[in-house]
């Protein structure tokens, strides 16, 4: 399994799936660096982060980099017919899409962490340049309780992108599946509905505006666990070329 997940990774390096995981967790950063440097008030981190930053990550740029980065990491295989090379390894199939799943999900939170790094040093140069000092700290103890609530929420629908990304060899499956239930989010959070949080991709929005603990980041693991078992199962069945 770890040769595997080592593959997975080495075929990353050739892949523009590593650009993507550089570019879009830089988009935050941009925008708080043009918005703070031409803004004539300080901007509270608290602000930075949980009204600016995650609210943009979860709702809008992580479903759709997931996306992407699950999209190409699928297509590695079907682009070169890999999928034949790699079924005539001495391994299990179950071990093949098991790294697979791995990497994709390590992609996921290997962006969000980045996140959060680049926005602090977008939002630090804005106040650099603007000289706006805001009067409280970075919240790292809530942001050290919200991330991994948040990644815990998102690990559904990353699963179920990657499982449809190894599926299905035309790259417009995939995107199409994740563009869509980024919108129908979308649609959610902006309608203010509460009829529609058991959809997967609403979960992390729904964790970021919780005020209080609940069972549901559990939830969303257990949920995440099941859907990869049917992953691996149905992919390991599947005729992939």
């Amino acid at each position: 399994m770890i040769t595997q997940v080592a593959v997975e990774y080495r075929k990353l390096s050739r892949s523009l799936a590593i650009l993507l995981a550089a570019l879009a967790p830089s988009l935050p950063a941009i925008m708080l660096l043009l918005a703070i440097s031409l803004s004539n008030r300080p901007m509270p981190w608290q602000t930075v982060y949980f009204q600016f930053a995650l609210p943009i990550w979860v709702m809008f740029l992580m479903p759709m980099a997931v996306t992407a980065f699950a999209t190409l990491l699928g297509q590695i295989e079907y682009r070169a017919n890999g999928w034949e090379s790699m079924f005539a390894l001495p391994v299990h199939k179950a071990s093949i899409f098991m790294a697979k799943m791995f990497v994709g999900i390590s992609g996921a939170i290997g962006m969000m962490l980045l996140m959060l790094i680049l926005t602090a040093i977008g939002a630090t140069s804005g106040i650099a340049v603007s000289g706006n000092i805001p009067s409280d700290a970075i919240p790292w103890a809530k942001l050290f309780d919200k991330t991994p609530m948040i990644m815990a929420a998102s690990a559904p629908f990353i699963v179920l992108q990657m499982w449809v990304a190894m599926r299905f060899s035309n790259f417009v499956v995939p995107l199409a599946f994740g563009i869509t239930g980024t919108m129908v989010a979308l649609a959610v959070a902006i309608t203010n509905t509460g009829k529609a949080d058991w959809f997967l991709w609403v979960l992390p929005l729904r964790v970021l505006r919780e005020t209080q603990a609940s069972s549901m980041p559990l939830l969303a693991l257990v949920a995440a666990a099941g859907l990869a078992i049917a992953a691996i199962w149905d992919l390991s069945r599947a005729t992939l070329r």
